[in-house]
């Protein structure tokens, strides 16, 4: 059965002069207020689930020719491919799921 996600890209401003794995917070420390300031929407997605969701936003996939290069630049965004770090929320399930190493873990944003 197919979910209704929201995918969420993680921005790298210029406060962040981390490396790009020292910059992530891990599931359990990631509050509303910092999703707020360092996640922006980039799309709506029907899904079977996560795995496909993740297949579905590299960019191959959703931007071949880069149509969704005006998107990334204009939410300070500095990748198109799903990646680390990044968040999908299910709206069938009202929870947000982080991009992990493998996989996917559940964020709790307090």
């Amino acid at each position: 059965m197919s979910k209704f996600y929201t995918v969420y890209y993680k921005i790298h401003d210029d406060e962040s002069r981390f490396s790009i794995v020292d910059e992530y917070l891990t599931p359990e420390e990631i509050t509303q207020g910092y999703f707020n300031k360092y996640y922006r929407a980039v799309a709506d997605i029907t899904a079977e689930g996560l795995e496909e969701v993740y297949t579905e936003m590299q960019a191959d996939n959703w931007s071949p020719h880069g149509e969704a290069r005006e998107l990334i630049k204009s939410q300070g965004l500095s990748h198109t491919s799903m990646s680390m770090g990044d968040v999908a929320f299910c709206h069938n399930e009202d929870k947000y799921y982080w991009c992990s190493y493998v996989g996917f873990d559940e964020v709790a944003l307090i």
